[in-house]
């Protein structure tokens, strides 16, 4: 007996299971949440409190559900699968599924952490906090290798989380804290953190000696077997070292998360990471130029989205504009139907999931599901667009600001985003972006077709087909951006069942937290000597900000100050979209203002 309940049927959905649909609910809303959202947030985190007030048993039951297999015994997986997957919160995962384990962790008790990503390193941080000895395994030749070179990529901790959340620029992390800024900034920094602040030993092919940190690259860790009966596991690799035979672990965190791009990118694409030309080879398509080249974009994730944006904008400034929007956007009420339109689409997947979980893709590209989101986000770019006298301010401020960005770029008709589905509108796909996309649609800078992606065996050749059996073929004059999304790394852990199995708890519950919950680690602060090594990063971050302004540093507190008298940021900086100076970095909050000589103390 199936049924059909209000939510789901004012979307069009039937057949769906009452007791799953229920199930689907209970999860969505999650207890304790006081927003229901079903995202993370760092809001309140703060370390200075002399005893982490304790979540709910409730809370700490859904980390560890969702990080558990029964088939992998004291083995945790931090996982990929949740809906917003980000830097700021693979980091929030780690930190509070550890806070979980909290109880089970004792001083010098052995632990292994598989992957050197954010979140593994955020969890060797926390670890050693309790005084576990741990040791880092990593596949790749250093930590943090993917997104180094990434400068022409904006990292933000909180924007896939809008509407539901405010952004803020610092993700206030007790460990690894980090601002919005170029994403290779963001990495520099974060590695010489962790490099100078907790001195890891590196040990490779040497006979390791006791040390409570060490770290391992090139170590490809392919099982985790535990005997029956045993209190240890033991990791096994593709290159197996001497020493690693002798390895035993009381317990093992994956925090493995995503690897390259699927390989049918090959031919046009370079990695969404890998720093490209897409910029000067779109100047060069300007109608002023002779060239007449044509872009598609193929994918409409965040990654596919994002490089539509790009390519349109003349503003785009790495992605400061979606947080300009975001900005004045938030808490009206084109933000609360899109709160509301995301909700239920996230319902709806998850519910059609819920009955086939061997297909993740199906729930997110559920024709209806993408059919409502589009409507939804249609009818708010067109009240942008066209904002009313009665309507709040924002409206007008922020289309001014995206039109006068687009009309740099005029490419009319030779923009074009493809995906496999009929509305460029996925669940998993941030709202900032998608707003913006529908903005572009309806302005006619952006042309989307229905489409799929093919390359050769070679991947010599490669082009997309059209649902109107159209094809264009990847070309000197027509470039095509794959954005297909990266596989998750942890599938040379465990077999395809136990992954099914993961994806579904992390699916459902992974995001299913108290958003508000107080984080906190026992007696916990930022040094100086962390300070000290920060001290590069925030200087570059505010002048990209507003370079108008310079840091100051006095081993305790970081200070800015203006030091230039000119009227306006350069047109580079992200003050020109009204972006403000941040009153909190890194968790350090503001402690004075002394606005006769424009000087902000931010100190512990």
């Amino acid at each position: 007996m199936t049924t059909t309940c209000g939510k789901f049927a004012a979307c069009g959905v039937s057949s769906v299971s009452t007791i799953k649909k229920r199930r689907c609910e209970k999860l969505m809303t999650g207890i304790g949440s006081t927003t229901g959202c079903g995202v993370i947030s760092g809001a309140g985190l703060r370390m200075d409190q002399a005893k982490r007030e304790k979540g709910s048993q409730v809370h700490r039951d859904q980390m560890l559900e969702a990080a558990f297999l029964h088939t992998r015994i004291d083995c945790y997986f931090v996982g990929t699968y949740a809906q917003r997957v980000s830097f700021a919160s693979q980091q929030y995962r780690a930190l509070d599924l550890i806070l979980a384990l909290e109880d089970k962790i004792k001083p010098e008790m052995r632990v292994a952490v598989v992957g050197a990503g954010l979140a593994g390193l955020m969890a060797c941080a926390v670890l050693r906090h309790y005084g576990a000895h741990v040791h880092l395994f990593e596949a790749n030749a250093e930590i943090l290798h993917r997104q180094k070179a990434a400068d022409h990529r904006l990292i933000h901790p909180s924007i896939t989380l809008w509407p539901h959340e405010k952004p803020q620029l610092s993700t206030n992390l007790p460990v690894f804290d980090w601002c919005a800024a170029s994403c290779d900034r963001i990495i520099a920094n974060l590695k010489r953190e962790w490099a100078e602040t907790l001195e890891p030993f590196d040990c490779q092919a040497d006979n390791p000696p006791e040390h409570p940190l060490k770290q391992t690259v090139g170590a490809k860790i392919n099982g985790y077997t535990r005997n029956a009966g045993s209190k240890e596991g033991r990791l096994s690799a593709d290159e197996v070292y001497p020493w690693m035979a002798d390895l035993n672990f009381d317990l093992v965190l994956v925090t493995t998360g995503y690897g390259a791009e699927n390989s049918d990118a090959k031919k046009d694409g370079i990695s969404y990471w890998t720093p490209d030309e897409l910029i000067e080879k779109r100047d060069k398509a300007l109608p002023e130029k002779a060239d007449k080249t044509e872009f598609y974009v193929t994918g409409c994730g965040d990654g596919g989205l994002i490089d539509a944006l790009r390519i349109v904008h003349g503003d785009f400034q790495n992605g400061w504009i979606t947080i300009a929007i975001a900005n004045l956007l938030y808490d009206t009420p084109i933000a609360e139907a899109i709160k509301a339109a995301e909700r239920t689409a996230l319902m709806w997947a998850r519910s059609i999931l819920s009955e086939n979980p061997q297909d993740m893709r199906s729930a997110y590209e559920n024709a209806s599901v993408c059919s409502h989101l589009n409507d939804v986000y249609t009818a708010q770019a067109k009240a942008l667009l066209n904002p009313k006298p009665d309507d709040p301010p924002a409206y007008r401020e922020a289309n001014d600001l995206l039109m006068k960005s687009v009309k740099k770029i005029s490419l009319s008709g030779r923009v074009f985003l493809a995906a496999r589905v009929a509305h460029p509108f996925v669940p998993n796909a941030a709202p900032i972006h998608k707003l913006l996309i529908a903005h572009a649609l309806q302005d006619n800078r952006i042309t989307y077709r229905t489409g799929t992606y093919f390359t050769n065996k070679t991947h010599s050749k490669s082009w997309i087909e059209f649902t109107d059996h159209q094809k264009v073929h990847s070309g000197p004059k027509t470039i095509i951006i794959p954005r297909h999304g990266p596989e998750a790394h942890h599938r040379t852990i465990i077999d395809s069942t136990e992954q099914q199995s993961l994806r579904l708890r992390q699916i459902m519950l992974a995001d299913r937290i108290n958003i508000h919950e107080t984080r906190t680690l026992r007696k916990a602060s930022t040094t100086a000597k962390a300070l000290d090594v920060r001290l590069p990063y925030v200087q570059s971050m505010i002048a990209e900000i507003d370079d108008r302004y310079a840091v100051d540093y006095d081993g305790s507190a970081y200070a800015y100050h203006k030091i230039v008298e000119q009227a306006e940021p350069s047109s580079h900086c992200a003050a020109t979209l009204g972006i403000d100076m941040p009153v909190d970095l890194f968790g350090i909050s503001s402690c004075a203002r002394f606005s006769e000589t424009e000087t902000f103390s931010l100190c512990r």
